[in-house]
């Protein structure tokens, strides 16, 4: 049995809201009308560019995630929506990418990723701004693609599809949601992370009996 999946496609193309508001935070610092207006423009955004792709990041760990984005940001000058994708591309796309494949194959299911062809991943990471966002959607280029190979209009322009979102501060009954209120993740990154401490022991584990016998 085969799956294919989407893998690759909002890095690509400019899929997540996250890169949405660093097209806008872009567009806000290039308007010429709001030129006479600098101070109040780095008020609102009292952050430099380090700053700002580490808060998108930022999954429980400012300080590790201020360092990835030291790391994979290597197109400083570019728009802040394509270093975010590039940073991304390089971490957490290669966490749920073993994720899936370790849940595939637990149920001997094949998991197939057209985006990330290579000649895909070329294409993608040449496309300007433009070309994957713009005032009214995310990954412009690839719904025009859609439209042409005659999908219907009603799939193309579906806002249905969300991010996954679970209820843990609910579930854990996490008081007052914890600093950021309901939407505070940080207890659900230490699960997480510890149930990851788990998992590769178990592996390490079976892998030292393996190399014993």
């Amino acid at each position: 049995r085969v799956v294919l999946t989407g893998d690759g496609a909002d890095e690509l193309f400019g899929g997540y809201t996250r890169y949405r508001v660093l097209w806008w935070v872009d567009r806000m610092r290039r308007d010429p009308a709001l030129g006479r207006y600098g101070g109040l423009v780095a008020q609102v955004l009292a952050a430099d560019d380090v700053d700002l792709l580490t808060r998108m990041l930022d999954r429980g760990g400012a300080a590790r995630a201020r360092e990835l984005v030291a790391r994979f940001d290597a197109a400083p000058g570019a728009d802040l929506a394509m270093r975010m994708a590039r940073v991304d591309w390089h971490t957490t796309m290669q966490v749920n990418l073993r994720m899936a494949d370790r849940m595939m194959m637990a149920h001997g299911i094949e998991n197939r990723s057209p985006f990330l062809d290579p000649a895909v991943i070329k294409l993608g990471w040449s496309l300007q701004a433009h070309s994957r966002i713009d005032d009214g959607t995310t990954k412009v280029a690839l719904r025009e693609a859609a439209r042409r190979l005659g999908v219907p209009q009603a799939i193309v322009d579906d806002r249905q599809k969300t991010g996954l979102t679970v209820p843990w501060n609910r579930w854990r009954a996490v008081a007052g949601g914890g600093a950021r209120g309901a939407w505070d993740r940080s207890d659900f990154a230490a699960a997480m992370r510890a149930a990851w401490r788990r998992a590769f022991a178990l592996d390490n584990m079976a892998t030292d009996r393996v190399v014993s016998a």
